[in-house]
């Protein structure tokens, strides 16, 4: 009998000892910092819920990667598209309403898409009263003349787009910080429930045999 109890005594130390790196990983588990989790989801979304899994990407942080970077490609696209439509309403307005377009603001290129010519512009202020716009068509820079309709509805579309494009990129922009603000609160509350999962191991004696115990929350 006392070699047999013996015998499971050495089983139970063994057993407890095979366990050691289980313990190591479980205390590696509650040092997981939802600070570092937040921050990398700013660098980019997703990186926190894998710093949190482990180094292992899961699905919500493929996603969450997959969104940014999807995102990113859009921006791009819009940019590249806005750029080529003002290069096209700015030879345009050059061409067919022999504008001076050389360093001139926003305003002067939505004036030509609202006006078929600076006379026209000049008629609307004085007719409106507008005292403080009559001056600006006294300088030639400043004035033009859409040689046909068809030119001044082109410019128009163009306009159009390019105010089009530039709100599209704007949201997706914002999309950008959304989904790293998401990133961010979620991975941090993925830390708090990985912390909240502590493991307990304990030997104890039942009925005069020795066990093991282990406790888990979730």
């Amino acid at each position: 009998m006392q070699v047999f109890a013996f015998s499971r005594i050495v089983i139970l130390v063994f057993v407890l000892t095979s366990f050691s790196q289980f313990d190591v990983s479980a205390q590696a588990r509650e040092s997981k910092s939802a600070g570092k989790a937040a921050l990398l989801s700013i660098v980019l979304p997703g990186l926190g819920h894998r710093y949190v899994n482990d180094s292992r990407w899961n699905t919500r942080a493929s996603f969450l990667v997959m969104a940014d970077v999807t995102t990113w490609l859009g921006i791009t696209e819009s940019s590249w598209r806005r750029n080529q439509s003002i290069d096209s309403y700015t030879v345009l307005a050059a061409s067919r309403a022999a504008a001076d377009v050389e360093g001139k603001d926003r305003q002067f290129f939505l004036n030509l898409a609202t006006y078929s010519s600076s006379d026209s512009f000049l008629e609307s202020a004085l007719r409106n009263r507008a005292w403080d716009q009559i001056d600006y068509v006294s300088d030639a820079s400043f004035q033009w003349a859409w040689e046909t309709d068809e030119d001044f509805a082109a410019y128009r579309r163009l306009r159009e787009r390019t105010e089009s494009l530039e709100r599209r990129r704007s949201v997706l922009v914002a999309v950008l910080v959304a989904n790293r603000a998401f990133s961010g609160i979620t991975s941090m509350l993925a830390v708090r429930r990985h912390n909240s999962n502590p493991v307990s191991m304990s030997a104890t004696v039942l009925d005069g045999s020795p066990a093991i115990r282990i406790d888990a929350r979730f």
